[in-house]
This record gives structure tokens, sequence and C-alpha cells, in this order.
């Protein structure tokens, strides 16, 4: 199996927005749509993509900026940890507020938790919570046989940094366990895709980023 990934970059923010797709069947995920939905209603369109879940990495509005649009236009199912859940409803807890773009959603049709896995087409999506920038902050890992695994991270790990854990829910000792336990145990290949920023990968991260060492 082949996966595919486009990259969106939304908002004013920047938030990577992430398109994952099974080459042969086109059957797709998209990673925290954070806004500018009709470019990514366009990226769909583009590529031919069935769009089967709407994946948050964890409840901040610059992340879910577009969620409402994509979900009336695509009519599929929303995930987000049960902790974060109750920022979707609400601008003032997903922080979109504070920042003069208020923005807020249904609530979500499933919780992602711990060891989840979530199929769409002959993709499987293993859920990983990892909290620290929230309480849940959850990442995406997706598996290809003969290949590198996918990593979306969130705002979890980035290429030579870590998110932050200043804001409401966070929590630096719990990001830097949930790195060390969750992400760091993975494939040194494992191709990395953050919220925000280039993509990297977990050897490069384990070598590299100075913010999380490697124990």
């Amino acid at each position: 199996m082949t996966v595919h990934v486009d990259t969106v970059c939304v908002g004013p923010l920047e938030t990577n927005c992430y398109l994952a797709w099974e080459a042969g069947s086109k059957a797709a995920v998209c990673v925290d749509p954070g806004g500018e939905a009709a470019r990514i209603i366009a990226a769909v369109s583009r590529h031919g993509l069935n769009v089967g879940a709407l994946l948050l990495t964890h409840g901040h509005g610059d992340h879910l900026g577009a969620l409402g649009a994509v979900r009336a236009a695509w009519h599929v199912p929303v995930w987000i940890h049960q902790a974060d859940a109750p920022m979707l409803t609400s601008a003032e807890r997903n922080l979109s507020a504070t920042i003069g773009m208020p923005v807020a959603s249904d609530a979500a049709e499933h919780h992602a938790a711990q060891g989840g896995v979530i199929a769409v087409g002959g993709i499987t999506i293993e859920i990983l919570h990892t909290p620290g920038h929230t309480k849940g902050s959850v990442c995406y890992l997706v598996r290809v046989k003969g290949k590198a695994a996918l990593l979306f991270s969130g705002d979890t790990l980035f290429r030579d940094d870590v998110g932050r854990h200043d804001l409401p829910g966070g929590s630096q000792a719990e990001l830097h366990r949930s790195i060390r336990e969750r992400l760091y145990v993975l494939p040194d290949d494992t191709e990395v895709y953050p919220g925000h920023g280039p993509s990297t990968t977990i050897g490069r991260e384990k070598r590299e980023n100075e913010c999380v060492r490697a124990a």
C-alpha cells in the first residue's frame, strides 16, 4: 500500500493541514483543518479524494478553524481526545477568542483514545495520547508495510522543537514524557508531519532536538 500526503498550510499561524490517502482507492483522512476551508476542499477535489474522517490532534482554534465548513462539505465524522472535546464548542476554551478570531464547532462524533485504531479504506491509523501541549493532545500513526511509518504529531513534536506547554492544560513534564515514551520509541525512519513547520523524522529529532533528548 502506498500512502500519499499533501500539506495545506493555512491561517495566520501557518497551521499544517494534512491530507493523507491510499493511492489506489483514494480513501483519505484530513488532519487538523485549521482554516481556509476553500483551499482544503479544493485540494481534496484536485486529488480526487474520498475523505472518510476528520482527525484533530488537539483542540486549539488554529487547528480546527475550518472544521465546520469541511464537515458540512464532506459529512464525515470528527475525532478528538475526550480531554480536549469541550474545546470544540467554545471559542474561549479553544483560545480562538483570545486572538480575536473566535471559532467553534459542533461536538465530535468520536473520542480518540490511547491505543485506539481508526480505519479508513485500507489505511489503519493508531492513536497515541501525548499530553503536554494540551491534556488531550494526540498523535496519529500510519504504519505502511515495507516503508517508513507516518506520524501526524500536531503541536507535540516539531523539527528541532516541541510544542508550547504554558497554555491552559499544558505541562512541560507531561510533554517531555509523552515524547520520550510514546514518540521516541518509534522507528528512527518514521516520518513526522508536525502541526507547524517542516517535516522531520523520529531519528533526526532524537539526535538533534535540544528541547527533549532521547533517554
